[in-house]
């Protein structure tokens, strides 16, 4: 539980690297929030699901 008190995403991003980069050695990029979440992608920190399009849908139906 985190019970620090972030005044913006910037503040947030500038906390949350400095205790990865001390805590766990991970360096990640915190100067904007593009970069930020390339990096959490990147060390599997943040996972993304793709959403499946109309097509995809239709294709795997066929395919069954």
């Amino acid at each position: 539980m985190d019970l620090q008190y972030w005044k913006d995403n910037q503040d947030f991003m500038d906390g949350y690297a400095y205790r990865k980069l001390t805590f766990e050695n991970i360096k990640i990029r915190h100067d904007n929030e593009d970069n930020f979440v390339a990096d959490l992608i990147k060390y599997k920190i943040l996972e993304t699901n793709e959403t499946k399009g109309f097509w995809n849908l239709i294709l795997n139906k066929i395919n069954k």
